[in-house]
């Protein structure tokens, strides 16, 4: 994974924002938890909108917004 992740603390669902996208913020946000348990994860792009929606897993979803964005390095 080139993304890194961290969990939003103030939302009411449950949100991941992403911390080094060259975009800005893009979000993934789990609702409910589907048939299989496992919920579906909604991605959004910095503006809000909505990229994809996933009946799937937390790693599929990511390695969608990988695909769908630059992502940056950072340097230690």
């Amino acid at each position: 994974m080139i993304s890194e992740w961290k969990k939003s603390d103030w939302r009411s669902t449950e949100t991941w924002e992403s911390i080094n996208c060259s975009s800005g913020d893009v979000t993934i946000t789990k609702i409910g938890d589907g048939h299989d348990g496992f919920g579906i994860f909604v991605a959004r792009d910095p503006n809000g909108m909505l990229v994809s929606q996933f009946p799937d897993t937390w790693e599929n979803t990511v390695q969608m917004m990988e695909s769908c964005f630059t992502w940056f390095i950072k340097a230690t």
